[in-house]
């Protein structure tokens, strides 16, 4: 299906983004859709046409040729048109309550979650994890341990969470990751620790995220911890890095992942962070070009850590820096000779990214979640000389499409 899929909208006239394979992007004249894939749903996005001209005109023109050659075996249509996205993919979608404003809701799926594993009357839970306790593979369960949980069991447990944290719950992303890794043999500890998830997700959690036109650029969060113990040889000590994309007033993505490598010191870590971080914006960069938002001038990134925004903007390397793998100085390059990246400084207090990196206090998840969902902002720092806008030419602000009249 995927490739007759690709072979049809590319014959009429769609061309794949480089920055996700899912996206297509239709240009006629002034006009142009965009078309995301998900398996056998497609999401088509139209622009204002006070920007783009004959977008509309080109979005019926390209359902009318879908109708017309996808056909059931009967004869009758094979495809749909839904009109104004309600849901998609399991995410539900409104755009006409609030003015101005889209509201992403997985509140149903997590309901659903708290239900099928029967905690629905659970006692209250302010937080996904227990503050400050890292999840260890000590704790996992040895062979022929008959008090061992059941492992399908436990799976099945986070892999309802991963969908719900990577659309509309970013703030339990570094819990339910942290309990992935010990999919391989989970313990007590473990276990109990995913049944402190569900509690939280029945009591605490709210799984909306609410963008709204706020006329600012992308912009990115980067922390990441330092020396955490795992306790195991292979694991231990390695730093965990955290980042998280926003674009209309909240996140529109993240990443908690373990580092490849044993940080030296804690600037180190942040430039490894750093470095995944800067990759990702890139590309997001490509994604916002292909949607008709480009993104002109440098991207920000928020940093906690002002050794490594000195490191991103030093010609030279400096003895504490010379150890580093040479591909990690690729991150210098974009800030100082290509400019298309920039670090700024962001107190420790408001690293939203630092919720990726570490199990945090309840007072903290609520601040943080309200910054991620978009329902209760964090006043970011200022972006600087030359940062980034939405537009066509820095030279002519009054032909940049801002995100609050798109």
């Amino acid at each position: 299906w995927d490739a007759c899929c690709d072979v049809w909208h590319t014959n009429f006239g769609f061309r794949r983004s480089t920055g996700d394979p899912r996206l297509y992007i239709l240009e006629e004249g002034t006009a142009r859709i965009t078309m995301c894939l998900a398996t056998d749903d497609t999401s088509i996005g139209v622009p204002h046409e006070k920007y783009f001209p004959g977008s509309y005109a080109l979005y019926e023109k390209y359902i009318a040729a879908l109708k017309h050659d996808f056909k059931r075996p009967d004869g009758s249509e094979g495809f749909t048109a839904k009109g104004l996205a309600t849901s998609f993919t399991g995410v539900g979608i409104d755009q006409t309550s609030v003015p101005g404003e889209i509201w992403l809701d997985m509140r149903g799926c997590a309901t659903d979650i708290v239900k099928k594993y029967g905690f629905v009357d659970a006692q209250r839970a302010s937080t996904p994890g227990v503050p400050g306790r890292i999840i260890s593979e000590t704790d996992c369960a040895c062979p022929g341990d008959p008090d061992a949980p059941d492992p399908s069991a436990y799976r099945s447990r986070l892999g309802s969470c991963l969908w719900l944290c990577r659309c509309g719950l970013a703030i339990a992303q570094y819990h339910v990751a942290a309990l992935a890794r010990m999919n391989h043999a989970p313990g007590a500890v473990h276990w109990n620790a995913s049944s402190d998830l569900l509690r939280w997700l029945a009591t605490s959690s709210d799984a909306r995220v609410r963008f709204r036109r706020t006329g600012d650029p992308l912009y990115y969060y980067v922390d990441s911890d330092f020396l955490p113990n795992y306790g195991t040889a292979f694991d231990n000590r390695r730093s965990t890095t955290g980042y998280c994309a926003f674009f209309a007033g909240a996140c529109i993505h993240h990443v908690s992942r373990r580092q490849t490598t044993v940080a030296t010191s804690t600037a180190h870590a942040e430039y490894l962070a750093a470095f995944d971080c800067a990759r990702d914006a890139l590309r997001m960069r490509i994604i916002l070009t292909d949607m008709g938002l480009p993104q002109i001038g440098a991207t920000t990134l928020f940093e906690d850590n002002q050794t490594c925004v000195k490191m991103s903007e030093a010609l030279a390397s400096t003895p504490r820096m010379q150890h580093l793998d040479a591909r990690y100085h690729w991150l210098r390059e974009q800030v100082v000779h290509d400019k298309t990246l920039r670090l700024v400084y962001v107190n420790t207090l408001d690293q939203v990214a630092d919720c990726l990196t570490k199990p945090l206090s309840a007072d903290s998840i609520r601040r943080f979640h309200g910054a991620l969902s978009g329902m209760a902002p964090i006043p970011h720092p200022a972006f600087g000389a030359g940062y980034g806008r939405i537009g066509l030419s820095l030279a002519s602000p009054d032909t940049m499409p801002l995100l609050s009249d798109v």
